[in-house]
């Protein structure tokens, strides 16, 4: 949920057309990244549930 708000944040702050042109590698990066980020979070907090879980 939060990754596709990053996303669309990103897409609100310049025209569609423009950041199709002027999409840099270092914010292709920060995107992968923070994609990245918040899927180990997930995982993080998925495996921490099952753990809570067996340990009741």
């Amino acid at each position: 949920m939060s990754t596709r708000n990053t996303a669309t944040s990103f897409r609100a702050r310049r025209g569609h057309k423009e950041r199709s042109k002027n999409f840099t590698e270092l914010e292709k990066r920060t995107v992968l990244e923070l994609i990245a980020h918040h899927r180990d979070v997930l995982r993080q907090g998925r495996s921490n549930n099952a753990t809570n879980r067996s340990k009741q």
